[in-house]
């Protein structure tokens, strides 16, 4: 058995059903879609299907996803900088 230090990703088929899709590219908000996700990537957001056979669901109708939200920039602040940084 080959030692290595790299984890195997697993490849999950993964939707998640979002209510309001902002997406962080200046366009208007989408209602009712489905962002398709596989491994670590997102595939494709298309208008919601009640079904998508081959994925797992996570239902987010409630709720506004923001994908683009979890690789945006830190802004700094007076807090993460201290005192008199320019």
């Amino acid at each position: 058995m080959p030692l290595t230090n790299r984890a195997e990703r697993r490849r999950e088929r993964l939707r998640v059903h979002a209510g309001l899709l902002w997406d962080g590219t200046g366009s208007a908000p989408r209602d009712d879609v489905d962002v398709l996700v596989e491994g670590s990537r997102i595939t494709a957001v298309e208008a919601h299907r009640a079904r998508r056979p081959g994925h797992r669901t996570v239902d987010a109708s409630r709720a506004t996803s923001c994908p683009a939200c979890s690789t945006a920039t830190p802004i700094p602040t007076a807090r993460s900088t201290g005192p008199g940084t320019p």
